[in-house]
């Protein structure tokens, strides 16, 4: 027989505290986490949001989690709408687990294709770290690839250098894509790193 792919589609996904400004989990959260043997997943047409994590001993927020590398490629990240993930001023250190990220890739899925999503990040309240890390968007290691990266939204509203619409490891990870019609915004960082 043969077997299908994963499909997430169409939710209303909240997780977190009630509060940016809370005590937090121990514990770092995600609105949709994918890990190892999901090749051809589907994630499209979600609302996560309220994604909060405000706890400041150290613990990451993450609206869309990509864990997995082996047999993880070709997944489909598409029209998702994700709003207010948050985690507090903990590391200023690049790629933390500990920091707020819209879409997190972790590990080297390939043939990525990340489309029509809009991102809001809002900036952290909790923490006191200076120039802390956060990403609309980042491919986290070297051996993610992506295909396409198309009309997407994103606005970080954090502030400082550790902020970013979208952040590559490594300039592969997009190199061979289509990268087209994107709008990437971070009045008070960096609209990307490549």
């Amino acid at each position: 027989g043969t077997t299908a792919s994963a499909i997430i589609e169409g939710n209303d996904i909240r997780v977190g505290d009630v509060s940016a400004s809370g005590s937090g989990y121990s514990a770092s959260i995600s609105g949709i986490e994918i890990g190892t043997v999901n090749a051809g997943a589907i994630v499209r047409k979600n609302n996560i949001h309220d994604v909060l994590q405000p706890s400041t001993s150290g613990y990451g927020a993450f609206g869309i989690n990509i864990t997995g590398s082996t047999n993880c490629n070709d997944i489909e990240i598409s029209n998702n709408i994700l709003n207010n993930i948050v985690a507090s001023k903990y590391s200023a250190t690049s790629l933390s687990t500990f920091v707020a990220y819209g879409i997190r890739y972790s590990a080297g899925a390939t043939l990525q294709k990340i489309n029509y999503n809009t991102i809001r990040m809002a900036a952290a309240v909790t923490g006191t770290v200076a120039n802390y890390s956060n990403y609309g968007i980042a491919l986290g290691v070297s051996g993610v690839t992506v295909s396409e990266m198309k009309n997407n939204i994103v606005v970080n509203e954090n502030i400082g250098t550790g902020t970013f619409a979208v952040y590559t490891a490594a300039t592969t990870n997009i190199s061979a894509g289509a990268s087209n019609n994107n709008n990437f915004y971070a009045p008070s960082g960096n609209v990307g790193y490549y």
